[in-house]
């Protein structure tokens, strides 16, 4: 039996990863009929991967596609080159054990009423995994809507309705400005002043991706997201940024690929269609202007000091269909607005898409540092990851993974300018089930042996100098968990001839009647165990069984409180085949799902 804990790239703050449960509790899948059992066996290194709004909030009907034909997706619907989400959370594998290189894939993702988010993602070589059919990754793409409503989340947006003609030409000049206040507090922090302008002036014209007009009735909308100097934590705006902070394969101005990591000065996604669904990518015959306002209290990674006017800052544009960003030059910062606390930038454009201004380092770095306990043990408990940067632009959240007693930080920003600037992040550490318990870290040793200590759980330091250290964690006031069990069972309809199968299965957490992913597992013929569970929590699982011959298959769904008692959870596949006997019957009960039970 494998024991297994939960792990996402990225973590909106009303998740609570517990788990409830309840005893000897069955699912039953539909029964085969063919004379022949069915051969279960487990996929090929999946990953699991979530598609949410910044509240954390499981999306529907997200359309995807991904750059590698050479894979297998469960979980969602293919048709031609797109994949139409099918459940909460899509699989996404190896097709072969032959397979053996460490595979890397962009995962483009849209929806109805949101803006395009991608990421990049690996499937480890199997030279680096010990079980083949294991989960090796938990990952969330965040779909910000295009009409901003969060309190809490940095970004503000603005729309405007207009006419085309039949040329796709505008006749009357087109603005749009995201405001820079609300009348949200937190929310005013957050984006410190920052917005966004954008002029479209009377005569362009505008294109689609194929060159034809677009026209008709025109909806434009702008999305602006503060870089954030000030700490907006688990639902940063920054965790929207397409393809992440630590992009790879970017083309810098001189058309060379490269892997970088941005510090953000602020970004603007646009997006302008037609009632038809037309989609807006190129301008002709005017002078298209973009503008950010950038909060004063933004520091200049370069110059180590705040932004002044005159400081330079890189452009990117960002290609929604191929997930992929192009710096187009740089624009100077203009004069301090004293009354709104922000600085101006602006630049022509000739597309309409996502822009950053941003600086960037290809130095990068990884971290591995030593968990201990604050008696000098290894960790056990499962921490939450907070980075962020002081002076704004970089910030991540992360849990860890089932290695408790070590952190890994991958392609952190290290030195970045001319002169080399260091970068210096700061690092905190959170109980995921509580995220508010923020002060769990108590110091730390750096490779060089010196001792760096926290201010109120934060450490400020260059973490790419942690590697290879030690942190040391105060857990002894968190809460004690509990362990479930899941296995997966075929059966005859008639309840005879039961065996153990390898099985998948998704784990939500029920928040308010809300579900949120909180993670995936496998279970081998042995089941398999969970940790990290919290008592009175109410959670749900839901169970899949995958041959080649029925393919990926819904068991049920399980909903449970976690439980100090002995908890098992049992889903069951139905089948009628030649080991059954002639004649067999039987019923199943699935709780839920589109393989629910079967009659005979």
């Amino acid at each position: 039996m494998r024991k297994i804990t939960w792990k996402t790239t990225l973590l909106a703050s009303s998740i609570a990863l517990a788990l409830t449960a309840c005893n000897s509790d069955e699912s039953s899948g539909s029964a085969s009929s063919s004379n022949e059992p069915v051969q279960f066996a487990g996929l090929k290194t999946p990953v699991n991967i979530t598609f949410t709004d910044p509240d954390g909030q499981p999306l529907e009907d997200v359309t995807f596609t991904i750059d590698n034909d050479e894979l297998e997706v469960q979980g969602a619907d293919e048709d031609d080159d797109e994949y139409l989400q099918e459940e909460l959370a899509v699989s996404i594998s190896r097709s072969s054990i032959d397979q053996v290189d460490a595979i890397n894939f962009k995962i483009v993702a849209t929806a109805d009423d949101y803006l395009t988010n991608s990421a990049e993602i690996e499937l480890p070589a199997l030279a680096n995994v010990l079980d083949d059919a294991e989960v090796v990754g938990e990952y969330r793409i965040v779909l910000t809507p295009k009409s901003t409503d969060n309190a809490e989340f940095a970004a503000q947006s603005d729309e405007e309705l207009f006419e085309a003609d039949d040329d796709g030409m505008i006749a009357q000049d087109i603005n749009l400005i995201t405001p820079e206040t609300s009348a949200n507090a937190a929310q005013n922090q957050a984006m410190a002043g920052a917005s966004a302008t954008l002029n479209i002036p009377a005569g362009t014209t505008l294109l689609d991706s194929d060159g034809n007009p677009v026209k008709g009735q025109i909806t434009a909308n702008v999305v602006h997201y503060s870089n954030e100097p000030g700490d907006s934590e688990d639902k940063s705006a920054l965790n929207a940024l397409p393809g992440g902070l630590s992009p790879n394969g970017v083309v810098d101005e001189f058309g060379a690929t490269i892997d970088v990591a941005f510090i953000s000065a602020g970004y603007t996604a646009i997006e302008v269609t037609n009632e038809q669904g037309q989609v807006v990518k190129s301008v002709e015959g005017g002078n298209v202007n973009l503008a950010m306002k950038i909060p004063q209290d933004t520091i200049n990674p370069v110059t180590g000091t705040q932004i002044t006017t005159g400081d330079e800052v890189p452009l990117w544009g960002y290609d929604s269909t191929t997930g992929n960003w192009q710096e187009e030059g740089s624009a100077q910062v203009g004069e301090l607005d004293t009354t709104a606390g922000t600085y101006t930038i602006s630049k022509e454009i000739d597309e309409l898409n996502y822009y950053h201004f941003n600086w960037y380092g290809i130095e990068r770095c990884e971290v591995e540092v030593d968990v201990l306990n604050n008696m000098g043990g290894s960790n056990d408990v499962r921490l939450g990851i907070h980075v962020h940067r002081a002076g704004g632009g970089y910030q991540i959240t992360d849990i860890m993974d089932d290695d408790f007693d070590e952190l890994e930080l991958e392609d952190l920003p290290f030195l970045i300018g001319e002169n080399n600037q260091p970068i210096e992040l700061e690092l905190s550490l959170f109980d995921p089930q509580f995220p508010d318990n923020t002060q769990l870290l108590q110091s730390a040793v750096d490779k060089y042996g010196n001792t760096l200590l926290p201010v109120n759980g934060v450490l400020t330091a260059n973490l790419c100098d942690l590697d290879g250290g030690t942190i040391t964690v105060d857990t002894q006031e968190l809460p004690d968990d509990v362990e479930a069990e899941v296995r997966f069972v075929t059966q005859c309809v008639d309840g005879s001839n039961r065996e153990q199968i390898e099985g998948y299965y998704h784990a939500y957490s029920k928040i308010d009647g809300n579900l949120q992913f909180i993670g995936g597992g496998y279970a081998d013929e042995d089941g398999d165990e969970l940790e990290d569970l919290y008592l009175g929590r109410t959670y749900l699982l839901r169970g899949y069984a995958y041959s080649e011959d029925i393919g990926y298959q819904l068991l049920g769904e399980q909903e449970f409180t976690a439980s100090a008692e002995e908890n098992e959870f049992v889903f069951v596949y139905n089948r009628w085949d030649g080991e059954c006997g002639t004649g067999a019957t039987g019923s199943g009960s699935g709780s839920g799902g589109s393989n629910g039970g079967v009659g005979g």
